[in-house]
């Protein structure tokens, strides 16, 4: 019986995935749990559309992510952050605060898991760090850090 998946479902496959599977798998597991639906003319449809419609996001993306890969090239990303009178930051920087501020900046397509730090950042100066993008494009960028008390 041919059935396209609903969820994700180990051992299956993934959400959309059209596989073949024995009828009482199917009626006694897959169907009740709302995990696959029959692979009618009409759900295939339905999945190309959906297909092509993930890959023009997909595409509009990476477009985007490669213009502000190229826009952050050698920006300097200021903080100001409390810190001890010997200059330690109380909190550490992170990939997460990086991407938080470049959104205040508009930079809206930079996820924490494209940077990378050489170590992780817990004194007040200026370090570099990397920042590529899924489909490939990286540039270097830098963070500086003012400590205040």
């Amino acid at each position: 019986m041919k059935i396209v998946l609903e969820k994700d479902v180990v051992g299956i496959g993934k959400r959309g995935d059209m596989k073949e599977v024995r009828d009482g798998f199917f009626r006694n597991f897959l169907m009740p749990n709302k995990l696959a639906v029959l692979a009618t003319k009409e759900k295939m449809k339905e999945i190309e559309r959906m297909a092509e419609l993930k890959e023009k996001t997909k595409k509009i993306s990476q477009e985007k992510s490669a213009s502000e890969i190229n826009k952050l090239s050698g920006k300097i990303i200021a903080f100001d952050w409390k810190a001890s009178e010997k200059g330690s930051l109380y909190k550490a920087v992170t990939p997460k605060d990086i991407v938080k501020k470049l959104a205040e900046e508009g930079f809206t397509e930079v996820q924490p898991e494209w940077i990378t730090l050489e170590k992780p950042v817990k004194e007040a100066g200026k370090f570099e760090l990397e920042i590529k993008s899924p489909s490939g494009k990286s540039t270097k960028a830098f963070i500086e850090i003012r400590g205040q008390r």
